[in-house]
């Protein structure tokens, strides 16, 4: 930072004069470089800037505080002029004729004329922007006000307390298990297709977070080009859920490629041409102005506000506010210019603390009233170990997987993570009929797949025994037994049947090439069967054919008993 004389060099000699008319103070010197070591002198002696700045009107001494307890480098110089007014653009002739330092026309102006603020210059988003600041010879001499700093107090929690925990650590074990059972190529990228997202978001505890998990995988390196050969992927289904949600956790605070701006649901970014934006600093300044005093509940409106009164251009070039071509996802109206800072930054500033603090177990939220968004928030003993790069204290409560005489497999959350990853690989995904467990079922079609992934049956027959703890149910053990001999022996699959007036007829709908593509395999002299997706476009084939086609659907109330 320049020094209070190297504030005053970068003025002319008709500026210096007129900051030292506006102190009332005679100014010797014939030259800017004399006059400014001469002002400078005089601002230091004694307590002469406590009586300038006491001088200054109430806006001013408020922008003065503005500057001292805010960064030692300065604040964007767009930003403060938004807050105290902008300096006007006035030449050395424009000052004679204006006077301004007699009559400054705001906060900013009385400020700047009092000799107090100086402006400088630094890099913020790749180019060189104006900051105001005051030099540090003077933040040592001035004091600061305890109300000019902005706070977030402690408050009483809502009544819908919404408890953080490690669920996301078995959302990115589900994601990997599903990525190695159905081939989705496209996860070590960071993505997968939109067919294979809506399938998996059924399997989640945390849904909304899927692009969340699937970025920190690709941080991670998981699964990895060969997830069969991938020390990283064994070694992370191994940890303990406190490491793997430490890994998680650390992922996402030092990603530079996860842009936490671009997933707020409530907005929507060109993607031809989206913000150009620091993610990880935005992060970092972000999580540095959390209150720090996990267990106590603090309001989120509050943390928005102080964010917006200490730092309100955080992710943005100062003054840039009309760069970015940014919707509100649900009306589509545009979202430009300053008065929306609170849909935009202030929205990052919420999404923030409800989506990955809470989703990685790091904050606990609160509601005013049940399913209402989160109105509070408290960091949790996580987000301390985090932040001061500790180890993770995460409970864990054992379990074992279960193996039932019906072939389906119900493993607990608590289950470890590795083994139900392998159930997941060996078996069919059904939805769980409980909370917190994964339910699977095995089938010929779920052994041979696990087969194409390099598992045979008398491995997972072991597998399955270990990690249940217990023999294998005698049934399951047969059938495993005879599908490793026969393979696939039965089928039942959902059909309708066909029955035509006479066998010639039904010969002839068989040998009809725009009939007979929809017909299957042959029952009986007069019946023939029908896929059942194939049945509407067999009745349309068969009006073009001639024939009107005689429907008897039973509901499933009719249908017989066994």
């Amino acid at each position: 930072m320049p020094t209070l004389q190297q504030a005053y060099a970068e003025h002319d000699l008709p500026m210096l004069r007129a900051i030292a008319e506006a102190l009332a103070i005679e100014l010797p010197g014939a030259t800017a470089r004399h006059a400014a070591a001469a002002l400078a002198s005089q601002m230091l002696a004694g307590d002469f800037a406590l009586q300038v700045a006491a001088a200054l009107p109430s806006d001013a001494q408020a922008a003065l505080q503005n500057l001292l307890v805010g960064a030692p480098n300065g604040r964007p110089a767009a930003a403060f002029a938004r807050q105290f007014g902008a300096l006007r653009p006035l030449g050395a002739g424009a000052r004679e004729r204006e006077r301004p330092h007699l009559a400054p026309a705001n906060a900013s102006e009385a400020l700047w004329y009092s000799g107090l603020m100086g402006r400088t210059q630094h890099e913020q988003a790749g180019r060189l922007q104006d900051f105001f600041f005051v030099p540090h010879e003077l933040r040592t001499l001035l004091p600061t006000t305890a109300s000019s700093s902005p706070e977030v107090l402690p408050t009483e929690p809502g009544v819908d307390v919404r408890s953080a925990d490690p669920a996301l650590v078995d959302d990115a074990v589900t994601v990997l298990a599903y990525a190695r059972s159905f081939g989705a190529s496209q996860l070590a990228r960071g993505a997968l297709s939109a067919a294979d997202a809506r399938h998996l978001r059924s399997f989640l505890r945390k849904p909304q977070a899927l692009p969340l998990v699937l970025e920190l995988l690709r941080e991670l390196g998981l699964p990895g080009d060969d997830p069969a050969r991938s020390p990283e992927l064994r070694s992370f289904l191994l940890a303990t859920r406190a490491a793997q949600l430490r890994q998680l956790a650390q992922a996402w605070l030092k990603s530079q490629t996860w842009n936490d701006l671009l997933q707020v649901p409530s907005l929507h970014f060109d993607t031809a041409a989206p913000p150009q934006t620091d993610a990880l600093q935005t992060r970092q300044l972000l999580l540095g102005m959390l209150p720090r005093a996990p267990g106590s509940w603090f309001s989120l409106n509050d943390y928005v506000a102080l964010v917006r009164s200490a730092a309100p251009d955080f992710q943005r070039a100062p003054g840039d506010y009309d760069a970015w071509y940014v919707r509100d996802a649900q009306t589509g109206a545009a979202l430009r210019g300053a008065a929306h800072w609170e849909q935009i930054d202030g929205a990052l500033v919420r999404f923030l603390v409800t989506g990955p603090l809470h989703w990685l177990g790091l904050a606990d939220l609160a509601g005013a009233e049940a399913n209402a968004p989160a109105s509070e928030f408290r960091l949790t003993p996580l987000f301390v170990s985090l932040t001061s790069d500790s180890e993770f204290l995460v409970p864990e409560n054992p379990q074992r997987l279960a193996l039932h005489a019906t072939a389906t497999i119900t493993v607990p959350i608590n289950a470890p993570r590795a083994d139900r990853y392998q159930a997941a690989r060996l078996s069919d995904w059904l939805q769980p009929t409980e909370p917190d467990s994964y339910a699977y079922q095995l089938t010929p079609a779920s052994l041979r797949r696990a087969q194409l992934q390099g598992i045979d049956l008398r491995q997972a027959q072991a597998f399955l025994q270990r990690a249940s703890g217990a023999p294998l149910p005698p049934a399951v053990q047969r059938a495993m037994q005879r599908f490793a001999q026969h393979g696939s022996e039965a089928r039942l699959q959902p059909t309708v049947v066909l029955r035509a007036s006479s066998e010639a007829l039904l010969l002839q709908l068989q040998q009809h090439p725009q009939v007979g593509r929809f017909l299957g395999e042959r029952l009986g002299p007069l019946t023939v069967m029908v896929p059942e997706r194939s049945w509407e476009k067999l009745r349309s084939a068969l009006l073009e054919y001639g024939l009107l086609l005689d429907c008897e659907l039973v509901d499933a109330d009719d249908a017989p008993e066994d």
